[in-house]
């Protein structure tokens, strides 16, 4: 999920190719993405934001506020949170399968977030 907040292709890429490998479960990363953009947009997008305000502890505050900020637009920040909303009730409706998951939610990411 950092490689994600961050836009590393490169480290994207790597997992992608070990993900059979790798003890990945679809719903465990949507909500890990889905937590990390919403407060990437709670620091992000506050124009004073403190970790009491974001509803973060002072350590989570400081992580994201050093780490995951600047990497997204606000519209692609926006987009890709809406996105993310969507994900839950589409698998839940039977429009998604959870097969092919985490590619779909990869490569939606890039596509919102336009990676290079």
């Amino acid at each position: 999920t950092t490689a994600i907040l961050e836009k590393d292709i490169s480290k994207i890429s790597y997992m992608l190719k070990r993900i059979d490998t790798i003890d990945v479960e679809p719903m465990g990363l949507l909500t890990i993405l889905f937590n990390n953009f919403r407060n990437v947009i709670l620091v992000q997008l506050n124009k004073y934001p403190t970790a009491e305000l974001c509803n973060m502890t002072s350590g989570q505050f400081y992580a994201v506020k050093k780490n995951n900020i600047n990497y997204y637009t606000k519209e692609q920040l926006v987009r890709i949170f809406m996105f993310l909303s969507s994900v839950d009730y589409k698998l839940k409706s039977g429009e998604l399968s959870s097969e092919y998951l985490i590619d779909y939610m990869l490569i939606k990411i890039a596509k919102l977030g336009e990676f290079a």
